[in-house]
């Protein structure tokens, strides 16, 4: 049985006018699925997605019941070619950050999240950026079972020492997660550029295990002069063994739905973690050890179970 090749892109437009809508015609007719980010389309205005060749499903970033101040921003949409041969269903994933469909092939179940990420600018932008992520492990765990291809522009470059590069790196392994651009098929060099100055790549695609370790023939990036956002598309291609291709479960294990709690359930719940947090016994002795050569066992012993007290707490 031949493979069946699937081929994707992922393009941060910087805003969807006539000239990019011909820019973006051209991208549909190289790829079966296409993931767009800033689109800065409002609610009404998502209908200008539609294109003859592809079914279009996307989210608005901004609220259209407040007054918007200065230029619309945000938005991202998942193109799907319609000559695919399967059943799609669009996920409703709560979030202005987030679109998502769930598409069912003959040779097992996926699930596509496209993501917008804040940038790394203050606390607030690092609260968002956590918070999106678990919108995304929700998504994940309530699709189990299915192949998760997660793309879009992440605001993370992994090549450099920023806290949300480690903060993506531990929800990636965490959920058994590969970004394509550490395969050996990538040929990525850069994905977005300021005033063709500094180079960055913070657009991505992020896959299961299974279709990194089986899949993944090419990823590289676009460079075109009549491109006209400081992004550009990255392209990735998977063929699928129809004949070797077997959903496989992930393994389940029940957490916390943050964005979903309440203000006055995250402080109630702040206020008995610091009060179990006080009922913690510091034993001195270990702590202010300073022989880098202890072999003590107790000391391991009291510092082993701080550390499993504290992990069960938070």
């Amino acid at each position: 049985m031949p493979f069946l090749p699937i081929k994707l892109m992922s393009f941060n437009c910087r805003g969807f006018n006539s000239v990019k809508k011909t820019y973006l015609d051209s991208l549909l007719l190289q790829c079966d699925i296409l993931f767009l980010q800033e689109h800065w389309l409002s609610e009404p205005q998502l209908s200008s997605l539609s294109t003859p060749s592809h079914h279009c499903h996307g989210v608005c970033g901004f609220s259209t019941s407040e007054v918007l101040r200065g230029r619309p921003y945000g938005g991202c949409a998942i193109f799907w070619h319609q000559g695919l041969c399967c059943d799609v269903s669009l996920l409703d994933t709560g979030s202005r950050r987030v679109c998502a469909i769930r598409c069912t092939f003959k040779f097992g179940i996926f699930v596509f999240i496209n993501v917008y990420m804040p940038c790394e600018s203050g606390d607030v932008n690092r609260s968002e950026f956590c918070d999106t992520l678990n919108i995304i492990e929700s998504i994940v765990d309530d699709n189990d079972g299915c192949y998760v291809v997660l793309g879009g522009d992440f605001n993370v470059d992994f090549g450099r020492n920023w806290s949300n590069s480690s903060t993506l790196r531990s929800f990636c392994t965490r959920l058994n997660l590969y970004p394509v651009i550490f395969h050996e098929a990538s040929q990525v060099d850069y994905s977005y550029h300021f005033s063709m100055k500094h180079f960055h790549t913070i657009d991505h695609f992020i896959v299961s295990e299974q279709l990194f370790q089986e899949s993944i023939d090419r990823l590289c990036v676009i460079h075109e002069v009549d491109n006209t956002s400081d992004h550009d598309p990255v392209f990735m291609q998977m063929s699928v063994d129809v004949q070797r291709f077997n959903t496989l479960g992930r393994s389940f294990a029940p957490r916390v739905a943050w964005h979903k709690a309440k203000s006055n359930e995250l402080s109630a719940y702040a206020a008995c973690l610091n009060e179990d947090l006080e009922k913690i016994k510091i034993p001195r002795h270990c702590v202010e050890c300073k022989n880098v050569n202890c072999n003590d066992d107790s000391h391991f012993m009291h510092l082993r179970s701080i550390y499993v007290t504290y992990h069960r707490l938070v």
